[in-house]
């Protein structure tokens, strides 16, 4: 029995050693060492400096077909699968006497999908990331090829012995994110035509849902919210930029200096009540910045701007922002908002309308549209701006019915105060 138990051990350990060694004078001194992958999948080098004593990397399974081959300084272990390979480059660094971790990197193989390809290196002694991908663009509808992705990181001393399969997962895991990081830059640093082009395809992928596939609608919703958002605040020229086929789906306010402008749209993921999101642009001093206002809770509906009004107070501007909220078929509300543009802070709410003995930076109107369904301009003007005599409109509503009648809000001092009815 013991015959046939070493035996049997003495086949199943060259099954395993069967895979090729490497011979290979790893450590320049002109004398041969040898790199292979022993029964427990370590990684095990001899070096003749060291007298052939091993060094062993943690047990790797990558999960693909192991193999070591020679690199040029060094030795590499390759694993492949059916759509990516990766390689995990070892140097020895005669100073430390040390079998260092060079660089790890992934190749992404094109398939039928059009799924990511291309090739991501990090370089562990330069401290930097350097992705190559190409990347099927869904609006183009073709394979297109990246902008080299370089990212800097701190250097990482990694030797034979630190390896485990917890570091391939992180090498392998960087290489994804930084894929997505690479995708990203790519799909946000457009022109603005490229990015009308991109939000006109989005909504009207959105537009064209019908009640069979509502489902999709949250869906579409997300996709042109996400994008528009990301594609305005990343690409600040766009607000110098004439939208004139988007303006036609969405609302584009811009005031007359072309300093601020909102871009208000119709989320479609309501019925008679309606979801707006917006984002806006401003320019200081120095630069464009973009702001989002955000969500106070899942049932916010928030307005879409349709008119921007300036008022000069003591040499400084105030722009008077004209909002629209829809609740119902008949339940709607215009409200004024004023801000100023501060090199410091941003949009800045503004406390010029004084109500009531109250200082307020807006003024809401609540109606019901029925009583001003005649009107022929759409939105309804209902709050408007004198820019000459400064002097602001508001609608009187008596049971949530317009009249013919307007409050008339007058500058006096550094403030709008109410002046009597007109």
């Amino acid at each position: 029995m013991k015959v046939l138990f070493f035996f049997t051990f003495f086949i199943i350990s060259n099954l395993f050693y069967s895979q090729p060694k490497l011979i290979k004078d790893i450590d320049s001194d002109q004398k041969q060492d040898t790199v292979f992958i022993d029964f427990e999948n370590r990684i095990v080098c001899k070096l003749s400096l060291n007298n052939y004593q091993a060094k062993f990397s943690e047990p790797l399974v990558t999960g693909g077909d192991n193999k070591i081959i020679g690199s040029v300084n060094g030795f590499t272990l390759v694993s492949s699968w059916v759509q990516a390979s990766q390689r995990i480059n070892f140097v020895f660094n005669k100073q430390l006497n040390e079998i260092l971790l060079e660089f790890f990197s992934i190749e992404y193989y094109e398939n039928a999908s059009n799924d990511k390809s291309g090739i991501a290196l990090t370089d562990f002694f330069n401290g930097k990331f350097t992705g190559n991908y190409k990347h099927f663009d869904e609006y183009e509808q073709t394979l297109v090829t990246l902008p080299e992705f370089i990212e800097k990181f701190n250097f990482i001393k990694f030797t034979l012995e630190d390896i485990s399969n917890w570091d391939i997962r992180s090498f392998q895991y960087m290489s994804s994110q930084n894929y997505i990081k690479a995708v990203h830059k790519y799909l946000i640093n457009k022109s603005p035509e490229e990015i009308e082009r991109v939000i006109l395809k989005n909504f009207s992928d959105l537009h064209s849902m019908t009640e069979e596939t509502i489902d999709s609608i949250e869906k579409y919703s997300d996709i042109a919210t996400k994008n528009i958002i990301d594609l305005i605040s990343n690409n600040p020229e766009t607000l110098h930029y004439d939208f004139q086929k988007l303006a036609k789906k969405i609302k584009i306010i811009t005031s007359k200096d072309d300093k601020l402008r909102f871009y208000s749209w119709d989320t479609e993921n309501g019925g008679t009540m309606h979801f707006y999101r917006n984002i806006g642009q401003f320019q200081t001093e120095t630069e464009i910045r973009s702001f989002v206002p955000p969500l106070i809770d899942l049932d916010d509906t928030q307005s879409y701007c349709s008119a921007i009004y300036i008022a000069i107070i003591n040499n400084k501007k105030y722009y008077l922002v004209i909002t629209n909220g829809v609740y119902s078929s008949s339940d709607l509300r215009q409200s004024v908002l004023a801000f100023n543009i501060n090199e410091d802070e941003g949009l800045v709410p503004a406390l010029i309308f004084k109500t009531n003995n109250q200082l307020s930076h807006t003024i809401d109107v609540d109606y019901d549209f029925f009583s001003v369904k005649n009107h022929p301009e759409r939105p309804f003007q209902l709050i408007t701006f004198d820019e000459k005599k400064n002097i602001l409109y508001i609608p009187l509503v008596d049971e949530l019915k317009v009249t013919s009648k307007k409050l008339k809000y007058k500058l006096k001092g550094i403030l709008l105060k109410y002046k009597g009815i007109k």
